[in-house]
């Protein structure tokens, strides 16, 4: 078969280099430039992890490290970290407002139109200028709206997820191609009315050279203990996070054995406060750090922790520093159920017990640490499921092949 010619791809996003979280997107864009493609960026103006929006000249900055073919139009719209669920949600639609009107204008001079979600409005303001220009939409899926929404009780059955679920179904019917990132998305988008045809499984990805079992870990103004169980990342409502309050507290019995989390987010501050109002010395809180600097905080640990909220939506869930704990080639202890319960007894790369069982963990985590080599055989497998599944470059070529099945000849 001919090759394509390359596209002029518009990519609307809320997350974009140098934002902290925004490694898929900019991994795409990279690619697709590689390939030949012009990608247009329409995105938020970025915060730091510490709070605090980038300077016009840090983002200059970073805008000469991306690759030829990739343009990037910013608005002016912040969205703090740390922010409570309805000022991010009007933020989010402010955004998504303003990136609509920009891109129905910019759509005509374009051969596609593709947007990265959550949140689920930069998916509305991508398909209103698609289907203003009769452009065809590339839409990645990385949540479920409403059903997340819902579950977290952030939003209550209603008129408002009523209609929130007849966008998502409009979404999903009306995008040429489906970017969902593991098989419980498909099946949800199937059920949602999507083309079975037109969905493309496409995980995500981890850098196999930042990300390996050798980097030196990161220090900190405390000693590290002998066994020490990590997580880090987000500390939000998803992440049924207070499940490791439960597990310190059963292995306060254990000198040998401690606890950090790394990161931020809405109730990172909540956790803390828990932590030493139970006096859970053997829990250790570090700052969020930069991108770059993850593999080194990972490396603090012995076994790295995945938690997630106990409702059945999220057992359709796996998080996107999963790959990267994986190829850290430690074992994952996961307090989650569905997907990550499944990836990680296929692979025998980890453990897993019920969402909130901090007793199950504490168990889980005493037989890791009584256990060293199958705690290394388990980080072995855990590197090889990374290595097999998720290097960067194999995934985000994927992603640009499913970009060059739309659009013209």
């Amino acid at each position: 078969m001919a090759r394509r010619p390359p596209r002029r791809v518009l990519y609307l996003t809320g997350f974009f280099p140098p934002d902290v979280i925004a490694k898929r997107a900019g991994g795409v864009a990279a690619v697709l430039a590689g390939e030949g493609h012009r990608v247009t960026v329409i995105t938020r103006w970025p915060a730091h992890l510490a709070g605090g929006s980038y300077t016009p000249e840090e983002l200059a900055e970073a805008d000469r490290a991306l690759p030829a073919g990739v343009t990037v139009h910013r608005i002016e719209v912040v969205e703090k970290r740390s922010a409570g669920t309805w000022r991010r949600i009007l933020s989010q639609v402010s955004f998504s407002f303003r990136a609509a009107v920009w891109a129905t204008r910019l759509a005509f001079r374009h051969d596609l139109v593709m947007a990265y979600t959550p949140p689920p409005f930069t998916g509305v303001a991508a398909w209103a200028a698609a289907k203003a220009s009769g452009r065809p939409l590339v839409l990645e899926v990385q949540d479920l709206y409403p059903a997340q929404a819902l579950a977290l009780g952030v939003v209550r059955p209603g008129l408002v997820t009523t209609v929130a679920a007849r966008v998502e179904r409009l979404l999903y019917r009306g995008a040429a191609r489906l970017v969902v990132v593991n098989e419980g998305y498909r099946e949800h988008a199937v059920a949602a009315g999507a083309d079975p045809d037109r969905i493309r499984v496409i995980p995500n990805s981890c850098d196999l050279q930042a990300f390996r079992p050798d980097v030196e870990p990161l220090p900190a103004s405390w000693e590290r203990a002998p066994f020490t169980a990590l997580f880090a990342g987000t500390v939000g409502l998803a992440q049924g996070s207070e499940v490791i309050l439960g597990a310190a507290a059963a292995l306060r019995d254990r000198p040998d054995v401690g606890f950090e989390v790394w990161g931020g987010g809405a109730r990172y501050a909540e956790l803390q406060r828990a932590a030493a109002g139970r006096g859970l010395s053997n829990l250790r809180f570090g700052p969020p750090v930069a991108h770059r600097d993850m593999p080194r905080v990972l490396a603090r640990g012995d076994a790295l922790l995945l938690t997630l909220h106990p409702h059945e939506i999220f057992g359709l869930v796996v998080p996107s520093k999963l790959s990267e704990y994986l190829a850290m080639g430690r074992p994952v202890a996961a307090a989650a159920r569905g997907q990550v319960a499944a990836l990680l007894a296929e692979a025998g790369a980890g453990v897993a017990v019920e969402p909130l069982d901090g007793a199950g963990l504490a168990g889980a985590l005493r037989r890791l640490a009584d256990d060293p080599s199958a705690r290394a055989e388990m980080g072995r497998r855990a590197r090889a499921l990374a290595v097999e599944r998720f290097p960067h470059d194999r995934v985000n070529a994927a992603f640009a092949a499913a970009v060059a099945e739309v659009g013209p000849d």
